[in-house]
C-alpha cells in the first residue's frame, strides 16, 4: 500500500471513531460519513488507471447477531452502492447474518464507517418516536405495529437519501470529457468479483402491512438524517 492510500485509510479510521457513543451528535456523525465520501472521491481522481487497477479488492463481513434481515440490514445495499462496493448477505453455521462488502480497500472502509452511524440513527430516531404521542396512545400489539412501521419507513427514507447523495456524487465524478471514475472503479471491482466465482441470488422481500402514519414519520426522519450536517 502506498503512502497516500495508507494516509487515506488512517483519516477514514479517525472519522470512524467519531460516533454518537463518543459524544458525537447525529448530524455530526452523518457529516463525518459525507466527509469520507469526499476524501474517497478526491483520492480516486488523483490515481491513474494503472494505480487504480493495481489496488487489491477487500472483503469485509460485519456480523449482525441476527438470523433474519431487518429494516436496518435493508440499508446495507444502499451503503454499498454509495461507496462503490458490491454487497451480499452470508450466514454462519448458526444461521446468523453478516453484511458483506467487497470493493477497493478505502471504499470498504467507508461502508464500515457508515453502517454503525446508521445503526445509531435508528436507535436515536426510534427512541424519539416512542416518546411521541402517536406511540404513547397505542397499547400492546398496536405499539409493536407502530414501531415496526416506523423503522420500515426510516429504512426507506435513509435508502432514498443515500441514493440521492449518490446521484450527486456521480454527476461530479462523470465529467463531460476525460476519465469516468465511476466506470473505472466498477471495472476493477467487477473483475475481482468474477475471480471469486460466487453464485449470488437476488431477493425480493414482501412489504408487510404497515401503519401509514408511522411509516411516513419514519420515512421523513430517514430523509432528514444528517441534513443539518451537510453544506
Amino acid at each position: 500500500m502506498g503512502a497516500d492510500a495508507a494516509a487515506l485509510l488512517a483519516r477514514i479510521e479517525a472519522l470512524r471513531s467519531k460516533t454518537t457513543d463518543r459524544g458525537c451528535t447525529e448530524p455530526e456523525a452523518m457529516a463525518a460519513a459525507a466527509k469520507v465520501a469526499a476524501l474517497l472521491d478526491r483520492h480516486g481522481l488523483s490515481l491513474s488507471d494503472l494505480e487504480l487497477q493495481a489496488q487489491p479488492c477487500e472483503r469485509l463481513a460485519l456480523p449482525t447477531g441476527r438470523s433474519r434481515i431487518g429494516p436496518l440490514d435493508e440499508c446495507a445495499p444502499a451503503v454499498a452502492a454509495f461507496f462503490d462496493c458490491r454487497f451480499w448477505y452470508e450466514t454462519d453455521a448458526d444461521g446468523r447474518l453478516a453484511q458483506v462488502f467487497f470493493g477497493l480497500p478505502a471504499d470498504v472502509q467507508g461502508a464500515a464507517t457508515l453502517m454503525p452511524l446508521i445503526a445509531q440513527a435508528f436507535e436515536t430516531e426510534a427512541n424519539r418516536f416512542r416518546a411521541g404521542p402517536e406511540y404513547l396512545r397505542g397499547r400492546g400489539g398496536r405499539r409493536r405495529a407502530l414501531h415496526t412501521s416506523f423503522v420500515l419507513g426510516l429504512s426507506h427514507g435513509i435508502q432514498a437519501k443515500l441514493a440521492a447523495m449518490r446521484t450527486e456524487r456521480e454527476a461530479a465524478l462523470r465529467p463531460p470529457s476525460g476519465r469516468d471514475l465511476v466506470l473505472a472503479k466498477a471495472g476493477v471491482v467487477d473483475a475481482e468479483m468474477a475471480k471469486l466465482g460466487l453464485r449470488l441470488r437476488s431477493r425480493n422481500p414482501a412489504m408487510p402491512l404497515v401503519n401509514a402514519v408511522a411509516f411516513d414519520a419514519g420515512h421523513a426522519a430517514g430523509k432528514r438524517i444528517g441534513m443539518e450536517g451537510q453544506g
